[in-house]
């Protein structure tokens, strides 16, 4: 600050008695508001530049100058086997996925057969009656018209993602199969009645997710088929699947396409197809589905590695696959409570040419 600095001021307050008191107060306050204002910004830039002199001591890669308050946590990262991190990545949605996929970080096929297979052991053990365990109901699940978009009663029903009807199909004979987003397969004997009798028809089956039903256009009889696993639907709670299963006995059990596997876990098989005049070449189309869906429905991914989506053929009926054709899919996006990819890619039609045929 210049020494004359104050040499004004005294000057001014010299002739105070000269002039009324209520002037120069203001005058004395306009003129010590400035004075503060021209002083402290000054102070503030001296200072600022003595600190900027010396140069932050690094230790680890973090400067300590601008660490955060808690730099005892940052130093125990720093460390093998130090804490981790509490920065919040996901919300309540990844605390759930992360519950369910321990020990792993995430919900891969093993484990999703694995739990299918632990419950279908519990369901085989005696309830509190003499028999295995029963539905409780409802049998018919109705639905008032008031209580839906179209203002008709009608039956509830979950999601259906796949049909097929035999090639044999009279009336009294017509076996009818019918997949479910997460109820496995079922099947009718009497496709034209009123009332068909509709079962279960998942014995062998590790995946009550259904994505894709037909019967095999090489066998006259009707007795095979196939089902791919893994709902394609693209939604949050669209379950992945864990292959191809084949059926040789009208669908009363079923057995895992081994090649199937490599090309299809952890993602659903929206379509199927069988060369009419040769069994043994087979094509599946994969879409986007995911692992960690649950009563809460929070946290459900596409897990890390799965196969690239697309058209995959086999022409050594089903012993291996090879991806024949693809397009771009979506990314996942980490840090989202779905991954955020949902249709980009996915396959849920295929057609052999049947001309001339």
């Amino acid at each position: 600050m210049p020494r004359n600095f104050f040499a004004p001021l005294r000057r001014y307050l010299t002739g105070f008695q000269a002039e009324s008191f209520f002037t120069h107060s203001t005058n004395i306050l306009l003129l010590l508001l400035l004075v503060t204002a021209t002083v402290v910004p000054a102070t503030a830039q001296s200072t600022h530049h003595k600190k900027s002199n010396s140069k932050p001591k690094i230790q680890g890669g973090t400067s300590r100058q601008a660490r955060p308050f808690n730099r005892h946590a940052i130093d125990a990262l720093e460390k093998k086997g130090g804490e981790a991190s509490r920065a919040e990545t996901g919300g309540p949605e990844q605390e759930q996925y992360d519950n369910r996929a321990l020990p792993n970080t995430a919900i891969a096929s093993a484990q999703q057969q694995n739990a299918y297979l632990a419950f279908q052991s519990v369901a085989k053990l005696p309830g509190g009656k003499k028999t295995n365990w029963q539905e409780l109901g409802p049998i018919t699940p109705v639905v008032p018209g008031p209580s839906n978009y179209t203002g008709r009663t009608t039956t509830d029903s979950g999601r259906v993602t796949a049909l097929a009807v035999s090639p044999i199909c009279v009336v009294g004979n017509c076996k009818i199969f019918t997949g479910a987003a997460g109820g496995g397969v079922w099947e009718a004997d009497n496709a034209l009645d009123p009332q068909p009798n509709w079962h279960s028809s998942s014995s062998g089956l590790t995946s009550n997710a259904i994505g894709s039903l037909i019967f095999d256009p090489t066998d006259s009889l009707g007795k095979t088929l196939y089902a791919g696993t893994g709902e394609p639907n693209g939604s949050g709670d669209s379950e992945a699947g864990v292959g191809l299963f084949k059926s040789v006995d009208y669908g009363k059990s079923w057995t895992l396409v081994s090649g199937s596997v490599a090309a299809a876990k952890d993602r659903s098989i929206g379509a199927i197809a069988v060369d009419p005049v040769n069994s043994n070449h087979i094509f599946i189309g994969t879409a986007v589905a995911r692992h960690g869906s649950s009563s809460v429905n929070g946290g459900r991914f596409t897990p890390p590695g799965a196969p690239t989506i697309g058209l995959y053929e086999s022409t050594d009926g089903g012993a291996t696959f090879s991806l024949v054709f693809s397009r771009a899919s979506d990314t996942v996006a980490v840090g989202t409570p779905t991954g955020n990819d949902f249709f980009r890619g996915g396959i849920s039609k295929i057609l052999f040419d049947r001309t001339g045929l």
